[in-house]
């Protein structure tokens, strides 16, 4: 009746062209991110690396943590989710996340001394 197909090859072929398309990226220092010349996807790969400093940023600062953790909870909204390199739908998770926090984010950013209690901390 129906033919017998095997979708893990498929789904093992689709995750092997985007581990190719994205294998552009080369690392060439723990902080510094190359790609090719005229790299299609660069702005939208800088784009996600940007939000991923952002929610390891709120995620290591345990004050802005828990202030930004209150706000969500009071508020309903997810807490930031971290992408995870082995798992599909992370980087998608993680821009939603932030886009649902974006008003407590810049209300924890406007605090007057946000930027200077964490330089504050990390000089003393």
């Amino acid at each position: 009746m129906f033919p017998h197909y095997f979708q893990g090859r498929d789904s093992h072929g689709f995750n092997l062209f985007v581990n190719d398309v994205f294998a552009a990226i080369k690392k060439v220092s723990h902080a510094l991110l190359t790609y090719p010349a005229m790299y299609p996807l660069k702005p939208c790969l800088e784009f996600v690396e940007q939000c991923n400093h952002i929610v390891k940023f709120f995620h290591n600062e345990h004050v802005v943590k828990v202030q930004l953790w209150e706000l969500q909870i009071t508020s309903g909204v997810r807490t930031l989710a971290r992408p995870a390199p082995t798992r599909w739908g992370t980087v998608q998770a993680m821009c939603a996340t932030l886009l649902q926090s974006e008003c407590h984010l810049n209300a924890i950013a406007r605090v007057c001394d946000f930027a200077q209690g964490l330089y504050t901390q990390k000089c003393a």
